[in-house]
């Protein structure tokens, strides 16, 4: 992410800098001396690159989040507007050489919504792991596993952003993430691994009315969890199966003097 109005770019799709804060995206050869391509990604308002991945045929994929209701899109996407609130979650599949927008769409609600990470499995489908506000089981499309009301977001989507395949949301139900996202995988079988950090529940107060947000307790663990209770604020680790019906492994790490971060 970038707010430079001269950062470099070769062959972009977006030349120049959108506005506030833009997402960017380059490629480099393997020592860093050259630039092979590069560019802006982003609307009038403010944009955040978090994630990118590519595809078995060398395509780029990209996610993070938005408040730009111009952000680059082409036709065809799953949510070719954008959704409202403080931010959506984006997703783009760029061609190899960088200079193509191949899909793009919009992924939020009219709260606050935005994507941390993002894979491609072995058949080229793509998922994400981030963040909602959005309420009830909105969020919650083709999924056996969903807590309604949670803030914590994973969805699955095929390889031109069409169509979504199976859409979550995971938390205690309490209507804010309760998760930082810090990590995300999906393995040879499809299952979804990921990882985040928290607090415990503290009261908010005057000078920082938001204190109480990404509150660990009660999420869930399973019985063979390392750690079935948080303390003063963890890591938290959890395995989904490959069509997100079942939680199959879920745990807290991390010690009872501090809180732990990232």
């Amino acid at each position: 992410s970038t707010r430079s109005v001269d950062f470099p770019t070769l062959n972009p799709i977006q030349a120049n800098l959108g506005g506030g804060q833009d997402a960017v995206a380059f490629k480099m050869n393997s020592v860093l001396t050259n630039m092979i391509w590069g560019t802006y990604l982003g609307g009038a308002a403010d944009d955040s690159g978090f994630s990118i991945t590519n595809n078995a045929s060398g395509e780029h994929y990209l996610t993070g989040g938005t408040a730009s209701s111009d952000f680059p899109m082409v036709a065809g996407g799953i949510q070719p507007v954008f959704g409202g609130g403080i931010a959506d979650g984006y997703v783009v599949r760029l061609g190899n050489n960088g200079n193509t927008l191949l899909s793009s769409t919009f992924y939020g609600s009219d709260q606050y919504d935005q994507f941390y990470f993002i894979e491609v499995d072995n058949e080229n489908q793509v998922y994400l792991f981030g963040q909602t506000y959005a309420s009830g089981s909105s969020m919650i499309i083709n999924a056996g596993y969903g807590v309604p009301n949670s803030g914590n977001l994973l969805t699955k989507m095929n390889p031109d952003l069409s169509s979504i395949t199976w859409s979550t949301v995971i938390g205690t139900g309490d209507g804010k993430p309760n998760l930082s996202p810090s990590a995300f995988l999906v393995d040879y079988f499809t299952r979804v691994y990921l990882s985040g950090w928290g607090i415990i529940q503290v009261a908010g107060n005057a000078l920082n009315p938001n204190q109480n947000l990404h509150t660990m307790s009660g999420l869930p663990t399973t019985s063979d969890a390392f750690d079935n209770a948080c303390s003063t604020g963890d890591f938290y680790m959890a395995i989904f199966d490959e069509n997100m019906q079942n939680l199959e492994y879920a745990t807290f790490f991390g010690g009872g003097s501090s809180s732990e971060h990232v």
